[in-house]
């Protein structure tokens, strides 16, 4: 049953309190407006999730803007030109052999006795697939080669899950992430008053101190799992809790280890797709997704050509439809890598490789209050890309 948006604008004023999530200001009920945190994503963004409350002057400001990366970028650097401990900013500073440097910039000592050079990567989204992080990793790489000295930084509205951050850590870069630049650049985000920037970069609910979230919990339940026989019903059970929780609503609660008419092929969680609205209803009518097939694999070793095979038996055009899902611990093998790809080239059948990661990285978007669906969006547009 669609919610009226009575019942959404109470959801919300009990979820984030009586106030404009963009100029910050107390509202009534009879002047809150539903505005979204990231519109525009492609699919829809229609999730409770990426709801938020504006004030009337807020919402108008906001209807038909269509922003972009270079616009956060622009933003960005206005926030940093305001802020006393940053000089020089730069913006699309061009550098050795035609490379473009999003934002750089000097900042002061803790202690203000000195001012080191950063080169800044922006980017306009509100989290990462391990794929994208690689690239991203690559990418602050050249930037390092460029700029010898200078300290990198990843700059995005949104959260990393810890073993992506520790990735970047590692490789020596800082990580201005959603919570970092509120803390540090407050003051200059409310003065600007930007009608999307400030809603994409408010946190979403205040902290509860040492209380643990439902996410964190489901975190907990997924890396304590061990790969291999011993955890394999701990960590199915687990996978199916943390996608009915990401998914359900909008997606139907699943059915479990179902099997096809000969009994030949059964899969772990089959989500019936009855939406009409939103990324869900984008998969059906592109993908054929009128079922989502999940199956989850504990394995201490990679995922086998067999494997992909066996959920790509259970995907057919006229039965559950032709997209899938699976679970990998330790990633995929060459040659199923492959099929995976061949699949999608001659059966039009994708086949999504999810690992631990996204499943995290899916679960920190929920708790921002942002669409879980976005890692998914990644990563198909990460394999469509990719043929």
């Amino acid at each position: 049953m669609k919610s009226s948006v009575k019942d959404i604008k109470r959801a919300l004023f009990e979820r984030d309190g009586a106030r404009c999530s963009v100029c910050g200001k107390e509202i009534t009920f009879e002047d809150a407006q539903i505005g979204r945190a990231f519109p525009g994503a492609p699919g829809g963004s229609r999730d409770m999730s990426n709801f938020r409350l504006e004030c009337s002057t807020c919402s108008r400001q906001r209807t038909g803007m269509a922003l972009t990366g270079y616009d956060f970028e622009q933003y960005m650097y206005g926030i940093l030109c305001r802020n006393e401990r940053f000089r020089n900013v730069r913006l699309d500073e061009r550098i050795q052999e035609g490379q473009v440097i999003d934002l750089l910039a000097e900042r002061q000592s803790q202690d203000g006795e000195g001012w080191e050079q950063l080169a800044i990567e922006v980017k306009f989204v509100p989290s990462f697939t391990y794929d994208r992080i690689l690239r991203v990793m690559s990418r602050l790489a050249q930037i390092q080669h460029f700029v010898p000295g200078a300290k990198c930084v990843l700059l995005f509205p949104g959260v990393l899950t810890d073993r992506l951050r520790m990735m970047l850590e590692e490789y020596q870069a800082e990580i201005w992430d959603r919570d970092y630049i509120w803390s540090v650049f407050r003051e200059q985000i409310e003065q600007a008053g930007h009608p999307v920037f400030t809603s994409a970069l408010r946190p979403c609910r205040p902290s509860d101190g040492d209380s643990q979230t439902p996410e964190q919990e489901y975190i907990d339940r997924l890396w304590s799992c061990v790969p291999g026989k011993a955890d394999w019903n701990s960590y199915q059970k687990t996978v199916g809790d943390i996608l009915s929780y990401l998914f359900c609503p909008p997606l139907s609660l699943p059915l479990t280890e179902k099997s096809d008419a000969m009994h030949a092929n059964r899969r772990d969680f089959i989500f019936p797709n009855y939406c009409d609205t939103g990324f869900w209803a984008f998969l059906r009518s592109r993908y054929g997704a009128d079922y989502i097939v999940a199956d989850a694999k504990n394995y201490s070793q990679n995922v086998s050509r067999k494997d992909i095979l066996q959920l790509s038996n259970y995907l057919k055009a006229h039965g559950t439809g032709l997209f899938g899902m699976l679970i990998a611990r330790r990633g995929v093998s060459d040659s199923a890598y492959y099929t995976v790809r061949e699949l999608w080239a001659l059966e039009k059948k994708l086949i999504l490789i999810v690992h631990d990661n996204d499943l995290e990285q899916m679960l920190l978007e929920k708790e921002s209050g942002r669409e879980p669906e976005n890692v998914i969006r990644q990563k198909i547009e990460d394999f469509r890309l990719s043929v």
